[in-house]
Formats: structure tokens, sequence, C-alpha cells
């Protein structure tokens, strides 16, 4: 039996919630795993990967997104019954053990203001990142400051001073974060992730490849102002993904809506 509702126990949701990020047993068979592994392996070698998000109508990237399970993950972790795909990013971060480790760059992605988190639905984005490959200390794996999302929250109160997107470690506030931790896993596990935590990538020092698939989700008719340089190219990549799903699964993909200005990126220190 394929596995649909995610069982996401109070200890995941409590550091979901307080931590930003937890693990979850994902669903998808190692063939399916090992199959989509593949298919980024050669859209990487091909040069089309990249940038904010990936635009990709691969069958085998697409049975991913419209998997059941990580809808209904997005819906418990954001308490709401309806929730949106906004976007996809397929990474392979490739082995280089003669290399040194090293931190690459800490950001967040977003910033939200307590009122916003606490809220039902909560008025923020869920990252859920399917990985491929088994995530070791030393094959590139994301890097965490727990509890930083509300740590700033905090800092900025209500309304927070949401940023266009990707603001450094630099532009923020010298507030005394949590040290950074890996998030580790398994190949097939999922992490459940808010970016608007202080994180980021690492080098991978090991001899394999690192790869994963970031998923974003929001509740239904919430629009985040975050990536909205590319917010373009994601109203033609909904027409067409919209054509590419399976019919019962086209209901995760936004209404198309007016093209947002661009917002400057700014420093919210």
């Amino acid at each position: 039996m394929t596995l649909t509702q995610p069982h996401i126990s109070e200890r995941q949701l409590r550091e979901w919630d307080e931590g930003g990020a937890t693990i979850l047993d994902g669903p998808f068979s190692s063939e399916q795993i090992a199959e989509t592994a593949a298919v980024i392996t050669r859209l990487h070698a091909e040069k089309k990967l990249g940038g904010a998000a990936d635009y990709l109508l691969d069958p085998e990237i697409l049975d991913i997104i419209q998997h059941p399970f990580l809808e209904e993950a997005a819906k418990t972790a954001l308490r709401c019954d309806e929730v949106e795909f906004l976007a996809l990013a397929a990474r392979r971060k490739d082995p280089h053990p003669e290399k040194r480790a090293f931190v690459e760059h800490e950001h967040i992605d977003v910033a939200y203001g307590p009122e916003d988190m606490a809220a039902t639905p909560r008025r923020m984005i869920a990252s859920l990142l399917v990985w491929f490959t088994d995530v070791t200390t030393e094959n590139g794996p994301m890097l965490v400051r727990p509890g930083s999302h509300h740590t700033l929250a905090n800092h900025f109160g209500k309304p927070a001073p949401c940023s266009e997107n990707y603001l450094g470690l630099e532009h923020l506030p010298d507030l005394g974060f949590t040290e950074l931790e890996p998030i580790l896993a398994k190949a097939g596990q999922i992490s459940l992730l808010t970016t608007a935590t202080v994180h980021s990538a690492s080098s991978n020092v090991a001899d394999v490849p690192r790869i994963v698939m970031f998923t974003m989700w929001a509740p239904k008719g919430l629009h985040i102002e975050v990536n909205m340089r590319e917010y373009p190219q994601r109203l033609a990549y909904y027409t067409q993904l919209r054509e590419h799903l399976r019919p019962e699964r086209r209901h995760i993909v936004p209404s198309i809506a007016d093209p947002a200005p661009e917002i400057p990126a700014t420093d919210i220190r």
C-alpha cells in the first residue's frame, strides 16, 4: 500500500514549530527515489538546474510534487485545510573530498512576525525537502540555527519587515542565535523546514553526491513575497504545471494572478 497520509507526531510538530525543522519518513519507494535521483543527476550535468527555483516538467519530478503525502504534510504543518504548491528547486551537490569543509552562506529566505506563525492557518511557507541520497555531516548537509526564526520574529514584532528574497547573515541583526546544526537524513526521508530560520548550505567533502528536491507550500490564497524576482517565470510555470499534472492533482497549483512588482532586497537590521 502506498502511504499518502503522513504521520506527524506531536514531537515532530514541536520540533518544526520551535526549532524550525524536523524529519519525516517519506512515502516513496527505493526505486522511485533512485529513478528521480538519476533524473536530477542528468539535469545537473546538463546545467539545467540553478537560481532561486527550477521550472521542471520531467515526469519523475512531477510524480514527487503531486504525491498526496507532501500536500497532506503541508496541511498539517500549516494548520489548514487547503494548501498550494509554490515552487521547487532540485539540487545535486557533487563530492570534493580533496577540499576542506566550510559553511557556504548563512541567510534567511523570508521573515515573519510572531502573529504569522501563531495564526491558524499559519501565514507562512512550509518547505518539504525530499532527500534522494543519505545526508551525513560530510556530504553537504543543510545547516540551520534552531529557533532563529522565532528570535528574528520577536525582534521584528508585527508586522515583520519582510525582504524580497535571500537576506544574508551580514544583513541581519546580531541576536545571539543558536549554533548551526546539520540536517541529517536517509534517502527517501523528508525534512519539514521553515527557511525563515537562519540556514546555509555546506560543502560536500565526502566521496558521494548529495541530492535533494526542495518543495515550497503555503495555505491556499496566501500571497507571501518570496523570490519575487522570478515571479513572472513562476506564473508561466503554473500554467504549464497545471497541464501536466494528473487531473485530480491540479488543485495544488495556485490560481494565476497579476504579476507582483519586484521588491529590492533590503537590510533589515
